[in-house]
């Protein structure tokens, strides 16, 4: 029954606009363990009329509570059914309920992403004081689209020397990812210290530089300068559960004097896996200049969504 209740959310599959496969048990199976596979993750359940009506799910964050020295609770989801009004009602129940059992383990942040267009998710936050941090677009690139720009990548790839990152490379790469995230969800949030979020970043680029295994990481440069960045991880899970071999969580950083790096990067990770289904990667809403590369390689957008931080 709780299973089975998010094919009446539709937020919560993204991955089911792709049409990359037929098989909805197999997709559903792998939402099944995103959404209940955690061990460590505490789901609370909404009843009316003896029917399941609403779902969350939170956890206290160990990585982040690590880097940032107190702790952080992450909500995966708050999600309900029966149109706006009830669902409204019912997230607001969901999240006092969490922020109770928060407050009890001594949480000190909570933070999660809804849809941008999950209105009643969003309007409920706002009731509970959660304020919205930043806005994240996914962008999706398909193995077909991959395949007719290859063409046009070649030719960008020319302009810039791209090369998997190596140690003497990270410097550089954390500067620009520093540069960029200014504007990220943890640096708005005026109560986590930016010094802090600089060290969340250096130690996220060094897990995924040892993590080389299942993390693709390149560096653009021009002039033997870095003038972007990409790190790209592969999706074990959807690869189990689909046999659909893809990349996700992408990052790209590219410096004002990058322009064009986006594709060359592109293009250097289709040689490294030229059997792969599709890669995926988010960025900034306002990142325009990211937005209108995307664009020209074909990209499709399958998700915005907001951040939502809230101060306990």
């Amino acid at each position: 029954m709780i299973r089975n209740f998010f094919d009446e959310v539709p937020y919560y599959k993204p991955y089911s606009r792709l049409r990359l496969y037929n098989d909805t048990e197999k997709i559903n199976n792998y939402y099944n363990e995103v959404y209940f596979g955690d061990k460590k993750t505490k789901i609370l359940v909404a009843f009316a009329e003896n029917k399941v009506a609403g779902l969350a799910a939170w956890r206290i964050s160990d990585w982040d509570t690590d880097v940032f020295g107190f702790k952080m609770g992450h909500i995966h989801y708050v999600a309900a059914t029966g149109g706006y009004e009830k669902e409204c009602i019912i997230k607001n129940m969901l999240l006092k309920e969490i922020m109770g059992l928060a407050r009890k383990a001594r949480v000190k942040l909570m933070s999660l992403r809804v849809d941008a267009a999950d209105f009643s998710s969003i309007h409920a936050l706002e009731g509970q004081a959660f304020k919205i941090m930043d806005n994240l677009v996914t962008y999706i690139t398909q193995d077909t689209r991959i395949k007719d720009s290859k063409m046009f990548l070649s030719q960008v790839k020319n302009w810039f020397s791209v090369k998997p990152m190596k140690r003497k490379h990270i410097h550089g790469a954390l500067h620009l990812i520093g540069e960029y995230f200014k504007t990220s969800h943890y640096s708005n949030d005026p109560h986590i210290p930016l010094s802090r979020t600089k060290a969340m970043y250096e130690k996220w680029l060094e897990t995924k530089f040892r993590d080389r295994r299942h993390s693709d990481l390149f560096v653009a440069t021009r002039n033997n300068r870095i003038v972007a960045c990409s790190i790209f991880s592969s999706d074990q899970l959807l690869a189990r559960h689909c046999a659909l071999k893809s990349l996700h969580k992408g990052l790209v950083v590219v410096a004002p004097e990058g322009s064009g790096a986006l594709m060359a990067l592109v293009h250097a990770q289709i040689e490294k896996r030229p059997d792969l289904d599709f890669a995926e990667f988010e960025t900034q809403g306002n990142n325009y200049k990211m937005l209108e590369a995307t664009q020209k390689l074909g990209m499709r957008c399958i998700q915005s969504r907001y951040t939502f931080h809230k101060v306990l």
